[in-house]
């Protein structure tokens, strides 16, 4: 968040009639606002300064996990020496909000400088980044990460001729393991970050380590140099490039920049964590060390005062007068403030300046919400021996693919046998893409979901397959598709399959004609109902016969004994999972569980709905694929509106070979990102291929074969 000092009438003196408080703070100017508060120029009343003062949404302070992880990462913070980050002054809680003061610093964050001056001169851009590296240094030597290391994180300040400066924003980081006893405070899965400059591994749910601000602080040096970071586009196509693409070097970038920063900036950039400098400080002495050891200059001081102050072991100047001019012969340091009763030695403050605070809005572009559904190995035209995912052969370096040893890393594996099954599906298929009429794209239906799949402990060693043929509804005389008994003690349980969710009501309805033990109609998991059950006792045997709700699979548990126990303590003691797990991604789509997929977290796409859940996968020939499950049917459709109305596309549709039209599709190109968005009509759920090539992505698409809508959960 920053916000500018010109005009600003708001500067020291006790508060005016109208003016808010704050505890001991008087809000003057609000300077931004972000997705957990907002931030305020305030003057604080008991030491008679002004401060950037954060204050964070009320409905924060309530929650214990989220209250330790912000005073913990304070504490930690307060305890960095380096010059180079935001001093903290204070942090608490006032009138039932956390709240952080820190010093209020004036200047321009490197994205703005940016976007006013262009792209830097090798030497200044290297000078910043080893401010940033030392930062950095002083962080990780604490077990702190930063996790959104980016230009509009990085405050200059400006004098004579030289840059201070600073790292903001360790609003979002993360202890690390060691500090926290293995508990990380921002909680499982959550992915944190500004997306052109987060690491791979923050993407595939690995362990982020300060390399991951090592990768960061790469991309950072991409731009300053070149004026754009090296992966652009909305969620899906910067995904793809992080974690496939190869950068073009920054020379090439730059017409007259020179090579000699291009393999600093690769190495910074690897896939792999471990081919990266291991410090920030490698990559910045790497830097100069290419230059020649060039410099512009001493970096200057930072600003100090005549109040030594506790922040850092630095010293500190308080109060609206300003700091004292410099003995003669010394620079003047840069102002830091401006207020009323402010003499800077050096002239006055320059106008259009921009006012920073100790953390950023956080903001990163909108990435288009996709539901990671991966196509099956051996696509055809893919590179490679069949069942392969990975890239033709090439070597790393800039604008190569990358080498099969990243594929390692569980992008591309996949097995034979399901690549030969995918590749016959795929042989019948025509894919009619790039129409200009409206006729639906054509794609191969694969098979549903297993129960092993859905049920993981079915595929346990004391389960075997099942005779359906026992299992047939009595009044529809319809048989499950698979069956899957499993021993339980003294107690056994069957996972049944069914063609649609309403036989397997049916098989629950059908034992109606023997005597209720309890009567109820519905079970429970954690307090949500799931759907239809009976229980009954038969001969000595209590037999509890449970679907759920929308979903074809069930279960059907008996326990040798005269007292049928409470259902939901009985279901409950099974450890089944609920509804809402057995409609996760990766238990309906058989593409989204093998190797190299990846939880992600969800944002809002263009249309501005945010999916419930994204699984990421590697694609055949260096595509991304993407499954989502969304709120509910018809989100995808307006997704899909949504991006053909800002891009001009036209959503179609697509269908099985000789079937019904299933739900919306969308292929477009968008510079040198090609992309396909499918969806079903009457089920929550979608799924996005991502690539350089938009004959690479109908391919990819041709070997989606997703399951049929009637195996979908409603």
């Amino acid at each position: 968040m920053t916000g500018t000092s010109e005009s600003s009438g708001a500067g020291a003196g006790p508060p005016g009639p109208s003016a808010e408080m704050f505890g001991p703070y008087r809000l003057d100017r609000r300077l931004g606002r972000g997705g957990m508060g907002e931030v305020h120029r305030a003057y604080d009343t008991r030491r008679d300064r002004e401060v950037a003062l954060k204050r964070l949404a009320p409905e924060l302070a309530d929650d214990t996990e989220i209250r330790e992880r912000f005073e913990r990462e304070c504490r930690t913070a307060a305890r960095l020496s380096s010059p180079h980050v935001v001093p903290i002054h204070d942090f608490g809680v006032i009138d039932g909000r956390l709240y952080l003061d820190m010093r209020l610093i004036e200047g321009r964050d490197l994205a703005r400088l940016l976007h006013d001056d262009g792209p830097l001169d090798p030497v200044r851009a290297v000078g910043i980044v080893e401010q940033v590296a030392d930062a950095l240094d002083d962080a990780h030597a604490h077990d702190l990460v930063h996790r959104d290391v980016k230009p509009g994180n990085v405050l200059v300040t400006t004098g004579r001729g030289q840059d201070f400066v600073h790292l903001v924003d360790f609003g979002i980081v993360r202890l690390g393991e060691s500090t926290t006893h293995g508990r990380a405070l921002t909680g499982t899965g959550t992915t944190l970050g500004t997306l052109a400059y987060m690491a791979p591994e923050q993407f595939e749910g690995a362990a982020v380590d300060r390399r991951a601000d090592v990768y960061a602080l790469a991309v950072v040096l991409h731009e300053v140099l070149v004026g754009r970071p090296p992966f652009e586009g909305d969620m899906p196509a910067m995904l793809h490039q992080h974690l496939n693409v190869a950068p073009a070097p920054p020379s090439s970038r730059r017409p007259g920049l020179g090579t000699v920063l291009d393999a600093v900036v690769a190495r910074g950039l690897a896939k792999n964590p471990s081919e990266r400098y291991g410090e920030a400080g490698e990559l910045a002495e790497a830097a100069r060390a290419a230059l020649g050891g060039r410099s512009g200059g001493p970096v200057p001081d930072p600003p100090a005062g005549p109040h030594p102050g506790p922040e850092h072991h630095r010293e500190t100047w308080v109060g609206p007068s300003g700091p004292p001019s410099p003995p003669p012969g010394q620079r003047t340091p840069p102002p830091q403030y401006a207020g009323p009763g402010y003499q800077n030695p050096a002239g006055p403050a320059p106008s259009g300046g921009h006012i920073r605070w100790d953390a950023g809005s956080g903001t990163g572009g909108t990435w288009s919400p996709t539901s990671p559904m991966a196509p099956g190995p051996g696509a055809p035209g893919a590179p490679g021996p069949p069942g392969s995912w990975g890239p033709p052969g090439g070597h790393p370096g800039y604008g190569t693919p990358e080498p099969p040893k990243r594929r390692r890393r569980g992008l591309v594996i996949g097995l034979v046998a399901v690549a030969v099954l995918l590749v016959v599906a795929v042989v019948a298929v025509l894919l009619v893409v790039g129409r200009t009429d409206s006729s639906p794209a054509v794609v191969a239906i694969g098979p549903a979901a297993s129960l092993a799949q859905t049920f993981p402990d079915s595929a346990g060693a004391n389960c075997l397959a099942g005779d359906v043929t026992a299992y047939i509804v009595s009044t529809t005389n319809v048989r499950p598709l698979a069956v899957t008994q499993c021993a339980r003690g003294a107690s056994s349980i069957a996972y049944i399959d069914w063609e649609t969710p309403q036989d397997a009501v049916a098989r629950v309805q059908s034992y109606q004609s023997s005597p209720s033990v309890d009567g109820n109609s519905t079970w429970n998991l954690d307090g949500v109902p799931q759907g239809p059950y009976y229980q009954t006792n038969v001969a000595g045997q209590c037999t509890t016969v449970a679907a759920y709700t929308g979903i074809r699979q069930m279960v059907q548990g008996y326990t040798t004994t005269t007292n049928c126990a409470d259902v939901t303590a009985s279901l409950n003691a099974i450890g089944l999972p609920g509804g809402e797990d057995l409609r996760a991604v990766d238990r309906v789509f058989p593409a989204a569980t093998r190797p190299g997929c990846n939880q992600a977290t969800a944002a809002a796409g263009t249309s501005g709905i945010t999916p419930r859940q994204v699984r990421i996968c590697g694609g055949p020939e260096g595509t991304t694929v993407s499954f989502t499950r969304w709120n509910g049917p018809g989100e995808v459709a307006t997704e899909a509106n949504a991006r053909a109305s800002r891009a001009g596309g036209e959503v179609t549709s697509w269908s099985a070979p000789g079937g019904p039209r299933l739900g919306p599709y969308l292929r477009g190109e968008d510079g040198s990102t090609c992309r396909a968005l499918l969806g079903w009509d009457r089920a929550g759920y979608g799924i996005e291929v991502v690539g350089t090539d938009c004959d690479v992505v109908d391919r990819a698409v041709a070997a989606l074969a997703p399951p049929p809508v009637e195996s979908l959960p409603g």
